[in-house]
């Protein structure tokens, strides 16, 4: 029982976790995480289902977009496996009790906070306010 609910939570981790990564990359731009659906930015084209496999894609692809290959940022599997890993150790501390639902919600809502900070990060000039020429 207890490998099936650290395997489930590994499995389940990854799926939010790609989520995340959506949530991450569009909220500092202002963009729906709802529509469109995943697709590349640069070249705007829609992912297919099998493009969009947490981690296991982002490899077979060879960290490459399959239709313009514009490379693929390693923020998107890091987020996924630590929020796996996130949640194994949870499920693992915790076991199959109600608490643990409480805790994987908490847990993604701090991983979010992490991705959006620093999906932003991106964007702002790293000279102190003041200091752009």
């Amino acid at each position: 029982m207890r490998a099936v609910v650290l395997a489930f939570s590994g499995l389940f981790g990854l799926a939010i976790g790609s989520f995340l990564t959506v949530v991450g990359y569009r909220i500092p731009r202002r963009e729906s995480i709802v529509r469109p659906g995943s697709h590349c930015p640069s070249c705007n084209r829609a992912l297919a289902w099998y493009d969009n496999i947490p981690v296991a894609s982002w490899i077979l692809l060879r960290r490459r977009c399959r239709s313009c290959s514009a490379a693929i940022s390693v923020r998107y599997p890091a987020l996924e496996m630590a929020t796996a890993f996130v949640f194994v150790g949870l499920a693992a501390a915790i076991g199959p009790r109600p608490r643990l639902l409480v805790a994987l919600v908490v847990a993604s809502l701090v991983l979010a906070a992490g991705a959006v900070a620093l999906g932003g990060r991106s964007r702002q000039s790293s000279l102190p306010p003041g200091c752009e020429r």
